[in-house]
This record gives C-alpha cells, structure tokens and sequence, in this order.
C-alpha cells in the first residue's frame, strides 16, 4: 500500500494546558482506505516514538512499512475495506507537526525549549481540529496504545460525543513514581550531554551521547527479558572465548554500544533533527578538499544489510556532500552487529536523490564482495555512528577501522 504524506495548517491561536499560546499549528498526518462520512472514520494514535506514518509505504523502495503496518490495511484488524484511517503526528512530535525544531516566527530559528509544554490534552485537541478541518465530526472509533492509549482516554474524557467506541491498549488513567522516576532518567540523560546545548543544537551536532545512553536504558526497559533471550541470548560478540576487556564481550553488549545506529529498528525517531538545507551535514568529513577518498563507508544493520546490501544490490537513505558524489565510486558495509567491522565493499553504478529526504540511494553495479572483516579495535576513537569516507585501497589493506583512517 503506497501513501502519500500530508499536511494541514490548522488557524489559531492554540491556547495550551500550559499557558502558552501557539498561533498556526501545522500538522503531519496520514489517511488510508476510501474517505467515507465521519462515523466510519477510525482515528489512530500514536506512540512515543512513532509518528503519523502508521501504514504502507511511501514509496515501492521504502526498505520498512508504517509502524502498525501489521494491523491496517484491506483485511487487517483496522479494515480499510471497511473504515477511512487517520493518523497525525502529536503537537510537539518529530514528524513534521509543529514542535520544538519548528520555526519561531518571532526569532526565525527553531523554538528549541522555548516552545511551551505541552499535555496530552494539548495533543488531543490539535486533533479535533485537525478532524474539523477533514470534516470529520465523529469517529467510529479512536485506537491507540502507550502514548496513543493516554490519547484515547483524553478524547473519552473531552470529546465523548465525538467517538463511539474506545480502544486502549497499554495504557492507564494515571501514572506510577516508578514511570516518572524512569523518565527522568531519559530526560537526564539527553538534557546533560553537553550537546545539547541548552536545546538549542538544531543546525549543529546532535547530543549524541545522552540520546544513546536515554536509548540503551529504554531498550533494557522496554524489551522483554524473555526478547532479548531470543534475539541476542548470551553469545561471545567474537569467537568462542571472551576477551577480557572493558569492551563489549557479548552479543547484548554491543547491541547497546551500538544504539544510535539501531534507533529506528526500536522504532526511534522522536528525536530526528529538522531536514537542513545541505542533508548532507551528517556525513563525517574528510579533513581537507585536497584528501583522497573514492569510497563511502555505511553503518549497517544487520537486517537490513541482507536484505539491501547482499540481496538487492543497493543502500538507501546515505547523507553525501553532492560535492563529493562524483568522487565516490564504492560503498563499504560497516556491520554493526555481531561482528563490528567492515565486511564487504561494491562498486557504484548510480546515486540517485532518494524520495524528498535530500539524502541518496545507491545502486551498485553487482553484487557486494565480502573482504577480510577489517574490525574495530576496542579503543578505537573511530566512529561508526554515521558514514565516513575513505580510500578503496587503504581500506582493503588495512587491518583495523584506525588504519583506515590514520
């Protein structure tokens, strides 16, 4: 099921739980199945980490559907055979709702923590606005689990003539000392990388450091210890014998180093910066116009990896100077996990924009070559958090990720 995204500028002001007032609301949202009268509308909300893209693809070389992609669609537990689907990013959301990276028009640069808090009722009625605007003036149903589920119980409690049925899922009416002190802990984590700057990093590095750290203890929380015997049980990151260093020794161990690069495989996004004029700013530059590279190295996902790199003969979503496309003529695979090194290299046969994201795919000329696994050494300052450049023939003689870049 292929979607388009979609927006709408919702007329203030918006006056906040909070106090604070907000003037136009701009608002990301997604619809599926056949439009129908209001009453055979179902609402979905969504969670923390997730955003208005709940279903389908946007394009037929989107590596991953929507976030509930499972549950909507012709057939699906959420019908769109039978129901008009909507879903919208939250007021204060990462995904194209106005927010925090989005433009204050009193300054001209991103409100950062001068946006005003907001609750969850200010997120519900952004959306009964946003139902006003699509002529919507009940809904069949509103579904939504975690955050989503605090959202249903907010429209039970404000707008109970304005949907028939109610589905909570993972959710309740009040909260816990444990759940606001496990917040904290999130929120101290990010708010104390140095990074973060006081909210105000959009346009320059991301606090790397502290949203790593908030997603290694949200992964420990919010997997199962029963998930987490399944998908990583207690396995050596390398050989048969440990190695007795301060550096990851297990599997589970380096799932974690490594969080940043598997953040959207947790469905992780809340915390993605506003798309740049130049997309290309997260590559790691070379140290001056005058060094030699002719290669591009990429984090990979383990999933992902087999199933674009070695299987389909290409690699999506690469941030690249456009100044520095025509020098690139292989890509290399860093593996992230269980091995930590890079595994195999192709040639390039085409990069071309990807979508409206200002970032690139690249299509290789055949299939990738595994090489000699060049690792990470447990030291190393090397890092492997985003794309690097390099040169082909340094690279393949290297023995470690530093002799590549040394």
């Amino acid at each position: 099921m292929i979607v388009a995204p979609r927006t709408a500028t919702l007329p203030g002001p918006f006056r906040l739980d909070g106090g604070g007032v907000l003037e136009d609301v701009e608002v990301a949202y997604e619809e599926y199945g056949a439009p129908g009268p209001g009453h055979e509308t179902v609402l979905v909300c969504h969670g923390l980490t997730t955003d208005a893209h709940a279903a389908g693809r946007h394009t037929w070389i989107d590596r991953a559907a929507g976030w509930w992609d499972a549950a909507i669609g012709p057939g699906k537990a959420v019908d769109t055979d039978r129901y008009r689907v909507l879903c919208a990013n939250v007021l204060g959301g990462a995904g194209g709702t106005t927010g925090p990276g989005s433009i204050d028009p009193r300054t001209g640069r991103p409100f950062g923590l001068r946006f005003p808090v907001v609750t969850v009722g200010d997120m519900v009625a952004v959306q009964a606005a946003l139902a006003d605007h699509l002529g919507i003036d009940r809904f069949h149903a509103v579904v939504g689990g975690c955050l989503g589920g605090f959202q249903v119980l907010e429209w039970m409690a404000r707008f109970p003539e304005r949907l028939e049925r109610a589905v909570v899922i993972s959710a309740t009416p009040r909260t816990s000392a444990h759940n606001l002190a496990f917040f904290e802990v999130l929120r101290q984590a990010i708010t104390r990388d140095p990074r973060f700057a006081g909210g105000d990093y959009y346009g320059g590095a991301l606090p790397e450091d502290g949203l790593a750290l908030a997603a290694m203890f949200g992964a420990v929380v919010w997997l199962s210890r029963e998930t987490m015997e399944r998908k990583l049980g207690v396995t050596l990151v390398e050989g048969t014998k440990p190695r007795f260093t301060l550096g990851p020794e297990f599997t589970a161990q380096a799932f974690l180093a490594d969080m940043l690069l598997i953040l959207p495989m947790l469905g992780i996004n809340a915390f993605t910066p506003p798309k740049q004029e130049d997309p290309s700013d997260q590559v790691q530059p070379v140290g001056s116009e005058n060094d030699k590279f002719d290669t591009i190295v990429v984090p990979a996902r383990e999933e992902g990896f087999k199933q674009r790199f070695l299987n389909e003969n290409c690699w999506f979503a690469v941030r690249i100077y456009a100044k520095h496309i025509s020098k690139l003529k292989f890509i290399a695979a860093y593996q992230v996990a269980p091995v930590a090194a890079i595994t195999h290299i192709a040639e390039v046969e085409a990069i071309l924009l990807y979508n409206d994201t200002g970032k690139y795919m690249i299509k290789f000329k055949g299939p990738a070559t595994a090489i000699v696994p060049i690792p990470r050494p447990e030291n190393s300052e090397v890092n492997m958090q985003s794309s690097r450049y390099a040169l082909r023939e340094k690279l393949l003689a290297a023995k470690n990720l530093d002799e590549v870049w040394t």
